[in-house]
């Protein structure tokens, strides 16, 4: 069953690109989340 609210999968990827444009391992996307190191993030 589809729902047209859904994303296909090249949709999603390409919306996560531009979310994410230097990937989920890029140091400035860390720092922003992070800025006092990973183990002091409430996301730890």
């Amino acid at each position: 069953m589809s729902n047209s609210n859904e994303l296909g999968e090249k949709e999603a990827f390409a919306f996560l690109e531009s979310l994410f444009p230097g990937g989920l391992k890029d140091p400035a996307l860390i720092a922003e989340l992070c800025p006092r190191d990973w183990e002091m993030s409430p996301l730890f």
